[in-house]
């Protein structure tokens, strides 16, 4: 399937979408929006915590880069 970019537009609050939504798409509800925000947070928590582990670094490949 082929992506398509849309140019962003206003949103009531003032902030931007990243994507225009397409004509007649109801914009998503707030419990909706609560939801994806609780798992992108719970998500960030994850990954902070695993780049914290001893021996992440090296894990990830991020040892003797000469940095």
């Amino acid at each position: 399937m082929r992506k398509v970019w849309y140019p962003p537009v206003p949103d009531t609050n003032g902030t931007e979408d990243t994507q225009a939504r397409p004509a007649g798409a109801e914009a998503p509800s707030a419990k909706a929006v609560e939801a994806a925000q609780g798992a992108a947070a719970r998500h960030r928590a994850r990954t902070t915590a695993a780049d914290e582990r001893p021996g992440a670094e090296a894990a990830m490949g991020w040892v003797g880069t000469g940095e």
